[in-house]
């Protein structure tokens, strides 16, 4: 029992050395935002050096948690960086596994080693892991979620009060960061009472007894505090802060789509939908030969059903590419080849290359590949959930983890779509994957480890990468600044323009301008050359002049 013991915790340690290694090749250092950063820094920023929360752009998610957890990490040096708030992260990211990992262990016939296998696909997985090096709200926002799923599935599986306030408390906590966190919260407290409901009247219990009962109490006293929450966050919190001018109103622009104009809502939720279920095809592609297995014990694998799919998906597939849409189509972590948007003018706006293609047919026979199995996994769920439905105590995570993600993404899909909105859906997809008996234990798949090991080497060196031409295109702007050069006439990119506040005028006032094109009417004054990992090349950024 003691060597059993030892050999976890070289192993655990081994898997904490091998992490710690991939940080530092991936080199989270430098004093530069990536993505939306500059939104959700500038607060933190004007708290270390003011004392005081300040906005200076819109956006919608509340942030509030995110800015003291970020500040945290800046009060102890008393200054404020981007290194130390992507450190905030990191350390979020890796709560945030050990999370995953209490949940699926706490599933049937998961050893320890599966476990923490399954537990390191997810964290290097690419949607996850690039977003664990930036200050970006999603692993943040993940790990509060994952956090409230744990508690509430602890209090399904012995009714303990202590875990069902746990529960609500860290989806209260979500919403702190983003405002659908208040929604995770009321789809597990309405999963709860629907098990509730749906098992009292097979029991033959008339409504009114049902509607009476304490689980009926504890549903709208939950669900009222979290609405409180909720209003007093939207109508006091922000004023208080005075904030609220930078808040856009997420929950009175969707109820006013839905009032004023459903047809377009149905629109965008149709369309969004689809987009959900290619993309969730995409990042679950290591487990396609485990899905498949679960698509022949639920029956789906005849011959007429896989008909269906491929010539939907060749239809779907050939109207996307005539109307101009190839996968990964917008929205997506895999903009320009990286993992991350390349935000420098020439791409972001121009439009131009960023240097490098590859071949569209490629990424077609991907995007097929990962339609049909993004169907087959919906197939599969949707097979579940008519199960679950016909015997709910035998199915209640299943359940509660299908209503949180139905709502979540409900919510999250109508004004804008970008596949980090699906971490959550990927999440719980596995924890559902792995929670059914199999016939093999995971690791005799070859092909899901094979696949994902690629999936986490690719995480990792585009990671670095993308972090690279970042930290280097802070080293040009740097160097135009100790030139003696205003930073208004610097367009060093959306980030960084957004972060100093010269957005608004710096296309009037620019002289200079980092891209990784030569333009009309500019000159070069410089390039700095840099190593591409993912393509085993060297790239140049370059410091342009207007041409006077």
């Amino acid at each position: 029992m003691k060597e059993i013991k030892n050999e976890k915790i070289i192993f655990f340690l081994s898997c904490c050395f091998l992490l710690a290694a991939v940080i530092i090749f991936v080199n989270p250092l430098g004093d530069f935002p990536l993505n939306d950063d500059w939104h959700y820094a500038y607060p933190v920023k004007t708290l270390i050096e003011n004392g005081e929360y300040q906005l200076h752009s819109y956006f919608s998610p509340n942030i509030f948690l995110q800015v003291i957890w970020g500040y945290l990490f800046c009060l102890i040096p008393n200054e404020f960086s981007f290194t130390y708030l992507r450190f905030s992260t990191l350390v979020t990211a890796i709560l945030c596994g050990f999370v995953f990992f209490k949940i699926i262990k706490s599933q049937a016939n998961r050893s320890f080693y599966e476990s923490i296998f399954l537990t390191i696909f997810f964290v290097f997985n690419p949607l996850f892991f690039s977003l664990s090096f930036s200050f970006m709200t999603d692993v943040p926002f993940l790990m509060l979620c994952l956090a409230s799923i744990y508690f509430y599935k602890r209090y399904l599986e012995g009714e303990k009060i202590q875990f069902r306030i746990l529960g609500g408390s860290f989806a209260i906590g979500a919403l702190f960061i983003r405002q659908p966190g208040v929604l995770i919260l009321i789809a597990a407290e309405l999963s709860i009472f629907l098990i509730y409901f749906l098992d009292r009247i097979k029991r033959g219990d008339s409504i009114g007894i049902i509607f009476r009962s304490k689980k009926t109490f504890g549903l709208i006293l939950s669900i009222l505090s979290g609405v409180l929450i909720y209003l007093f966050i939207e109508n006091y919190l922000k004023f208080w802060l005075n904030s609220n001018e930078y808040y856009i109103s997420v929950g009175g622009e969707y109820l006013k789509t839905l009032k004023e104009n459903p047809s377009l809502f149905i629109f965008q939720f149709s369309k969004r939908s689809l987009m959900t279920v290619f993309y969730l095809g995409l990042f679950c592609f290591p487990l396609i030969s485990i899905i498949f297995e679960k698509i022949k014990e639920n029956k789906f694998h005849q011959k007429s059903i896989f008909t269906v799919l491929v010539l939907f998906n060749l239809l779907a597939t050939f109207f996307l590419f005539k109307s101009g849409y190839i996968f990964p189509y917008g929205g997506n972590i895999f903009y320009n080849l990286g993992l991350g948007p390349v935000l420098l003018r020439d791409i972001h706006y121009l439009n131009l290359s960023v240097g490098f293609e590859i071949p569209s047919y490629i990424f077609i026979s991907l995007g097929f590949i990962c339609q049909i199995l993004g169907c087959y996994i919906f197939l599969f769920l949707g097979k579940k959930i008519i199960r679950a439905f016909q015997k709910p105590l035998e199915h209640k995570f299943f359940l509660m983890l299908m209503l949180i993600n139905v709502f979540y993404l409900g919510a999250m899909m109508i004004f804008s779509y970008f596949d980090r909105y699906l971490l959550l859906l990927f999440a719980s997809i596995l924890i559902i994957t792995f929670n059914e008996k199999s016939k093999k234990r995971f690791y005799q798949y070859r092909s899901f480890v094979i696949l994902a090991i690629l999936f986490g080497i690719f995480s990792v060196v585009a990671t670095k990468d993308y972090l690279t031409w970042n930290r280097v295109s802070q080293t040009a702007y740097e160097k135009l600044i100790l030139r003696g050069i205003d930073e208004k006439k610097i367009d060093g990119g959306l980030s960084k323009n957004g972060f100093e506040g010269t957005l608004s005028e710096i296309e009037n006032t620019h002289e200079y301008i980092l891209t990784f094109n030569n333009l009309e009417y500019y000159e070069q004054v410089e390039s700095i050359t840099f190593y591409r990992w993912l393509f085993l090349q060297e790239d140049q950024l370059l410091i342009l002049r207007k041409r006077k």
